[in-house]
């Protein structure tokens, strides 16, 4: 069975990026990019993506 992933779109400190939890409290920050490889934050425009950083969130 597949696992749900969580998307969440950051607001405060990564204003305009994405994260998805990897493993305990560690969290892949990254930006999404249309076919015209510009940044968006529309997830049906994202079809690149780029990783930002991988965090300790706590």
């Amino acid at each position: 069975m597949r696992q749900k992933i969580w998307l969440k779109f950051l607001q405060i400190h990564h204003q305009g990026e994405f994260a998805v939890d990897v493993s305990g409290n560690y969290r892949m920050i990254f930006e999404g990019y249309d076919k015209n490889d510009v940044i968006s934050t529309k997830k049906a425009e994202i079809v690149t993506v780029q990783i930002i950083s991988i965090e300790d969130y706590h």
